[in-house]
């Protein structure tokens, strides 16, 4: 992978191979990267796509004009993705990979949450009464295994709580589409043939969800079929896309397995959502935004924190005081945590939490 990094940078790859923003070898990428962008040459479509995640995590106010010029081609591909209708209307493979790739980075979903919200809402009506989506193959409609993950993990990433039965549905039916010798999906239902992009999509769809925990043989035999799919060269192959681009999302995959939480409710649900309230002040700026962002951060840890005491019954807390109605508040939930985690032999006197008396002073100023 290094060498193939450098005949062609890869933005996706940087990061798999441990390269941090803000440092030499960091700085050494983006001008790998910003040299590819300005030679134009063998570029992919979603080049944009590629270049604005890169430089919103790479970046500095050096490439700001670069940055603004990708986000400008994304909106503009998204908003034709979001005209026409019928035979016109663009295809659901295209309109949930635009959406999944916008997931990726908060910057593009800050600065485009308009168009990101109409894709949305139009990739929404579009699903099938059975929890997949058509794609139409020569002239005849056919439900699309990747089509249905594209989108079913975009839904995940960027939807809120009324998405909660479409995406439950969409799962549901990927889960019955496994090709049982392999553990593979095909790219469209009925196919013989496995294929990489779906079965990456799938496997994180499956993870995501409330099913995670009543089918981990699916999920052991589709990774198992990942990693048994790597060539010889030590990347996989999916057409359109490049090898390197498709190597950078399966190990992206098998990487952050342990990051996808199932779908959650309750108290995580909350935290979630104060989280993206926080980054979407964040972007919008503004010295009252920054305060608002701060506020919203604050209450995004407590819901954390009592989400963890339920989910967590080794720690013996709860969220509610002895009224049984009134919340700890952010400082308390902190002071129980660390003491439960002394217990339980997790912290060792005299350890305490790392950061918690910054949480403390942010708590009490918000």
């Amino acid at each position: 992978m290094p060498a193939r990094i450098l005949q062609q940078p890869t933005p996706e790859l940087y990061p798999i191979l441990g390269i941090e923003p803000r440092t030499p070898e960091g700085r050494n990428a983006v001008v790998a990267v910003v040299a590819r962008d300005h030679n134009g040459q063998d570029l992919p479509a979603d080049w944009s796509y590629s270049l604005a995640w890169f430089l919103d995590l790479y970046g500095s106010a050096t490439e700001a004009g670069r940055l603004d010029g990708a986000l400008a081609e994304c909106a503009t591909h998204m908003i034709a993705l979001g005209t026409g209708e019928g035979e016109a209307a663009a295809l659901v493979e295209d309109i949930g990979y635009a959406l999944w790739r916008c997931s990726r980075s908060p910057k593009l979903i800050g600065d485009l949450r308009r168009e990101i919200a109409v894709l949305t809402d139009r990739l929404v009506r579009r699903q099938e009464g059975g929890g997949y989506w058509n794609e139409t193959r020569e002239g005849v409609p056919r439900p699309g295994l990747r089509a249905t993950a594209l989108a079913t993990v975009a839904l995940q990433r960027l939807g809120d709580d009324r998405y909660h039965d479409a995406i439950r549905k969409a799962v549901s039916w990927l889960i019955t589409q496994v090709i049982p010798d392999t553990g593979a999906l095909p790219r469209d239902a009925g196919d013989d043939d496995p294929e990489v992009i779906a079965t990456t999509l799938a496997m994180e769809a499956i993870r995501r969800s409330d099913f995670v925990d009543d089918v981990p043989h699916v999920l052991a035999a589709g990774d198992a079929w990942l990693v048994s799919g790597q060539t010889v060269l030590g990347g996989w192959q999916a057409e359109p896309w490049a090898e390197d681009f498709v190597a950078a999302l399966v190990l992206e995959y098998l990487a952050r397995q342990n990051e996808m939480l199932p779908q959650v409710d309750g108290f995580l649900l909350m935290a979630r959502d104060f989280f993206r309230k926080a980054e979407e002040l964040q972007l919008e700026g503004g010295a009252n935004n920054r305060r608002l962002a701060a506020i919203a951060t604050v209450h995004a840890v407590e819901m954390f924190l009592y989400g963890l005491f339920e989910r967590r019954e080794d720690l013996a807390l709860s969220a509610f005081r002895e009224n049984g109605t009134e919340t700890l508040g952010p400082r308390e939930a902190l002071g129980a945590l660390q003491a439960a985690l002394q217990r339980i032999g997790v912290l060792h006197a005299p350890q305490r939490l790392s950061h918690r008396r910054q949480s403390e002073c942010v708590g009490r100023a918000a």
